[in-house]
């Protein structure tokens, strides 16, 4: 169980982590830009009790399959994609008017789709089974295979980013691992910084008590078993309002550049990257620039802007050369 000086700092407690399964195709894969995850032990605990539901679009804007679906490689890539199309029609919101058989409304009755108010719902999943070629797409009209086909084209193309193993909580978990320090247990440890350092005093994982002072105060005061699961949770939430406009491909890498340079820092980054006017602010012009764009080059280029940055930096102020 978590302590009352988590829950001062944040909402609400995220489900336990569980380590991925040999069964499962994880790490850097992505469906349609949309990265596939492992289950929170809360999804976990759900797919044992419920076998015959063999993925979920989750909420995170990831992908989560079900171990105990006993499906086939084949099959869950065929799920993957089904979820993956789901979650671009929930995020672009195209209109759907296509009818719906007598058959398929039989099909659904009973479900949450079968309700009158989840039309659209329904919509959607029967034009993401027809996409991803799924046999229980059963029998479907020419008005939606044109439909599909119409979607089909305006999905991006299956671009991996940086290697990471899940959404944005298992990109942060890795983000505090590689910045943290431990002990001999394993436990992230309070690092005192030296002196005329630009963080501050001291810093847990990256997190430090100039720029984070009341989240690096509530870790060094924790018990040091608490402390990755909560650094992980404080940097999701702390780079959301960045990531939360970007498209699911680009976001893990940025959540990190964002930690690391700031939600400003970052942003423009990637706007000098674009060769977009960087006022810090994800806008329209932002996000049409990058709809555009090419993942991997905006990635790359970003790198760069900030390696030239930092460079600039250490020519004015030696003392930042370390």
């Amino acid at each position: 169980m978590r302590t009352t000086q988590i829950t001062k700092l944040l909402e609400k407690e995220k489900p336990g982590f569980v380590e991925p399964r040999d069964d499962m195709p994880l790490g850097s894969t992505t469906v349609f830009g949309y990265p596939l995850r492992k289950p929170y032990q809360s999804e976990l605990n759900f797919f044992k009790s419920n076998p015959t539901v063999t993925g979920m679009a989750a909420e995170d804007n990831s992908i989560i399959l079900n171990p105990y679906s006993g499906l086939n490689e084949k099959q869950k890539m065929s799920v993957a994609t089904n979820e993956a199309i789901r979650l671009f029609l929930k995020n672009k919101s195209p209109s759907l008017s296509f009818k719906i058989t007598e058959d398929q409304k039989k099909k659904f009755a009973g479900t949450e789709y079968g309700k009158p108010e989840n039309i659209n719902k329904l919509r959607e999943t029967i034009l993401a089974r027809i996409i991803a070629e799924d046999p229980s797409a059963g029998d479907y009209t020419d008005e939606q295979k044109a439909e599909a086909e119409r979607i089909k084209a305006l999905l991006p193309a299956s671009v991996p980013s940086r290697t990471y193993t899940g959404g944005l909580t298992s990109a942060a978990m890795q983000t505090v691992d590689w910045e943290g320090r431990k002990d001999r247990q394993g436990n992230l440890m309070v690092y005192e910084l030296p002196a005329g350092d630009m963080g501050g005093s001291f810093e847990v994982a990256g997190i430090n008590n100039r720029y984070h002072p009341e989240a690096a105060e509530t870790l060094r005061s924790m018990d040091p078993s608490l402390r990755r699961d909560f650094a992980a949770d404080y940097i999701t939430r702390y780079t959301s309002p960045m990531t939360s406009k970007l498209p699911p491909v680009y976001q893990p890498f940025f959540q990190d550049l964002a930690f690391n340079r700031g939600l400003g820092g970052a942003t423009k980054f990637l706007q000098r990257a674009l060769g977009v006017n960087d006022d810090g602010v994800i806008g329209p012009k932002t996000l049409a620039a990058l709809e555009k764009a090419d993942a991997r080059d905006v990635m790359r280029q970003t790198s760069l802007e900030q390696l030239q940055y930092e460079r600039r930096l250490a020519e004015q102020n030696p003392a930042r050369k370390k």
